[in-house]
């Protein structure tokens, strides 16, 4: 038997978690970024999507080499997957920086030469301190549900509302909000005991921001940026078309909402000239 607490509760979490419309990036953000219509596009054809640790974006900076951030590096891992819109194959480590706080950086190398880039990669700029007019991309972690996903959701929810622990744990809407990652876990795992595809992710689509620029922050490594950077954004180039070739002037490290700003500032990237040497030697001693 569903109990009064249960029903009340249910459309509270419901009207939390997304509006109708509007795609959420965790509880209460917005994430305005728009779905990449054609992954095979220049220059999203640059860009593809880390197996690693969690969902991070890398870029060609090479013919045979991708750049993304430290964080996402798999310690367990020196080789991960790379999904490209060509397909998927595999990356090997060979450099990183110092840390993960204002050296974020990482250099991965593809040993298949059929996803080599024959011409096309993303340039590297040794000075992002004027630049503006930016523009970001990075895989969507989180998007609007259908009506079918919804049903899911509630039906899932009852399953475990219903439950005498369940009705203890979110007893009232002062202890709803603390008790949500716990929630998520726990309707994840009834999601997966049901043999239902995870409904929290689409992972493997492509969003883009729209043109943001720097904060105008003075920071000798962080590139502090108004792009709208959520979920999937880690590691993914910031960059400007110099003109109609894209430049990178940083890759992400965090967002606002990962890090606890809360200004126009959306993210932090790290400064191209952190990671400008680094490609710089590798692409000249591989000539």
């Amino acid at each position: 038997m569903i109990s009064y607490i249960t029903v009340k509760i249910i459309p509270i979490f419901l009207s939390a978690l997304f509006f109708c419309g509007t795609a959420k990036a965790g509880i209460g953000q917005t994430d305005a970024r728009e779905y990449v219509t054609d992954w095979t596009e220049y220059p999203y054809n640059l860009i593809g999507r880390l197996v690693t640790v969690g969902t991070c974006t890398a870029q060609y900076v090479g013919p045979d080499l991708i750049l993304t951030a430290k964080h996402c590096i798999n310690p367990a891992k020196d080789i991960i997957i790379l999904e490209t819109s060509r397909g998927t194959t595999e990356v090997r480590l060979i450099q990183s920086g110092a840390n993960i706080r204002d050296k974020d950086w990482a250099l991965y190398k593809i040993d298949d030469h059929n996803f080599h880039m024959a011409g096309g990669w993303f340039n590297i700029s040794p000075n992002s301190r004027a630049s503006t007019h930016l523009r970001a991309a990075g895989f969507g972690s989180l998007r609007v549900l259908t009506d079918d996903e919804i049903d899911i959701i509630l039906d899932s929810m009852i399953g475990i509302l219903g439950s005498d622990t369940g009705q203890q744990q979110y007893a009232s809407t002062s202890t709803l909000s603390p008790s949500n990652a716990q929630f998520i876990r726990e309707l994840q795992s009834e999601l997966a005991r049901r043999g239902v595809v995870p409904i929290f992710g689409d992972h493997r689509r492509l969003k883009s921001s729209g043109i943001c620029m720097t904060s105008g922050a003075a920071d000798n490594d962080m590139l502090l940026n108004s792009c709208n950077i959520w979920s999937g954004n880690s590691g993914g180039a910031i960059w400007i078309d110099a003109p109609g070739i894209p430049t990178i002037v940083g890759i992400v490290s965090a967002s606002a909402y990962s890090v606890g700003m809360r200004s126009a500032i959306s993210g932090q990237a790290i400064r191209a000239e952190n990671f400008f040497r680094a490609i710089s030697e590798y692409l000249g001693a591989r000539q």
